[in-house]
């Protein structure tokens, strides 16, 4: 099964093609790695242990770093979603509300 992010990651490969993106590239593919990971975390069926939860925002906090100091997408590319991963709001929820 394809998942979407060897979509986007194909779309990586593209947009930063340039030898001179070398950098930038490698910091998307690592975010795109650390995203996956945590989404694979919030998604498994089982209850949550905790260290599942401090996994999960660990990878979200690596995530949320690099979009926001390194990526180029600084604040003003901050979503709501975005927002509610790398303030901890997830998190909390799953610690508020277990299975």
């Amino acid at each position: 099964m394809r998942l979407a992010t060897d979509n986007i990651a194909h779309l990586v490969d593209f947009v930063f093609s340039s030898p001179d993106d070398t950098e930038l590239k490698g910091i998307w593919m690592k975010m795109l790695d650390d995203d996956q990971e945590a989404m694979k975390i919030l998604r498994k069926r089982s209850e949550y242990t905790e260290e599942d939860i401090n996994n999960f925002q660990s990878k979200i906090d690596d995530f949320f770093t690099a979009y926001v100091e390194k990526s180029g997408a600084e604040k003003k590319g901050v979503t709501n979603y975005i927002h509610m991963l790398g303030s901890s709001h997830i998190t909390y929820y799953i610690h508020e509300n277990p299975r």
